[in-house]
Formats: C-alpha cells, structure tokens, sequence
C-alpha cells in the first residue's frame, strides 16, 4: 500500500483471497478477494469476485443493502427463489437488505463483478432451498 497526498494506491498482489468464505458456498469457481481492508476501509465493505463460466453463490441473504457491478461477462441472479434474471456486462444490480438471494454467471463464460456493502454478514441458506433448484446442477 503506498500514500499519495492522502490518495491510497494498492498493488493487486497484495490483496487476500477471503477466508471466511463457507467451503459449499459456491457452485463452481469462485474466488473473492477483499480490496476495502487493503485500503483502510471501514464503512464500505467492497470485494473483487470472480466467477467461472456456470459459477454461482448459494442462497444467502445480507442484513445490509447489497450492489453488485459486473465488470466482465454475463451475470445472473435471483431473488426470493424467483426466476434467474441476466445481468449484461457494465450492469449493476441492487439486492435489498435481508433478501435471500443467489448471483453468479451464465454458462456462456467466466464473470468478474464487484460487491459493495457496508457489512460482509452473510446469513447461508441450508434449509428450504427447494425453490432454489434451478440454480443446482
């Protein structure tokens, strides 16, 4: 990390795959890499994801307000178990507080999205999923 007049610059490799990710969180490829505690953020909570072609996070919910900006590839989400919903490359995505949710990406390629919150609470969905079966391979 290197300050410039109060402007913080920080190389890529020094960023840290999360570890607090749950083993079954995903299916498929995915990695989350957390860029705010990098910075010395506190207040938003901002993670690099990337997604293999077909990769997509298991149903979770967040007691905050979540954005989701897919800088490249096809993302796909869905909420409350409802219908998946394509997200064009450049898109942003809102996901409201406390709403089960799913996101990750098309078969049709790998994705890359940040996550911005102002908490990584993440609350696993393991019971009554069977809405969700779509999303299962």
């Amino acid at each position: 990390m290197e300050s410039l007049g109060g402007i913080v610059l920080v190389d890529p490799s020094v960023l840290e795959v999360a570890g607090d990710v749950p083993e079954d969180a995903a299916i498929g490829s995915a990695r989350v890499t957390k860029i705010s505690p990098a910075l010395g953020m506190e207040g938003l909570q901002m993670n690099y994801v990337e997604l293999g072609a077909g990769a997509r996070f298991r149903p979770h919910s967040h007691p905050v307000d979540q954005m989701l900006y897919y800088l490249k590839g096809t993302g796909v989400v869905a909420i409350d178990g409802g219908p998946d919903i394509e997200v064009p490359e450049g898109s942003v995505v809102f996901l409201p507080k406390s709403r089960p949710h799913m996101h990750g990406c098309t078969n049709d390629g790998p994705a890359i999205h940040l996550s911005l919150t102002n908490s990584l609470d993440t609350d696993w969905i393991r019971d009554g999923i069977s809405e969700w079966k779509h999303w299962f391979p």
